[in-house]
């Protein structure tokens, strides 16, 4: 059982950090956020995210990157495969606050 306040954390479990607090490894020693290996501000990106109930990875674009966890705000541009999205493919938000660890180095197919 959890107690109360405490968060389940979709990564790294066991976790016992308080609601609002990052998960370790999410900022480098000066409070700065941390980003994905090989990812920068304004490149595109593989990220995950939640679509009709199920896990899903879609090319996105990182867009910024805040001090309040989750930090990485990416705009969702296309399938995994980097195909233009269609109204079926579309996911329900056009871009999402995602962790370091929902955000990869995007490679073309």
């Amino acid at each position: 059982a959890w107690a109360k306040g405490l968060k389940r954390c979709r990564v790294c479990e066991p976790c016992t950090r308080k609601r609002g607090e990052a998960c370790e490894g999410d900022f480098d020693e000066a409070g700065e956020p941390m980003l994905p290996e090989g990812v920068s501000v304004g490149d595109a990106c593989l990220a995950e995210t939640v679509q009709a109930g199920e896990r899903k990875r879609l090319k996105g674009v990182l867009l910024s990157a805040r001090k309040t966890s989750p930090h990485l705000l990416v705009k969702f541009v296309g399938t995994e495969r980097g195909e233009p999205f269609t109204s079926l493919s579309a996911p329900g938000l056009k871009s999402s606050y995602l962790t370091r660890r929902e955000v990869a180095a995007w490679v073309a197919p």
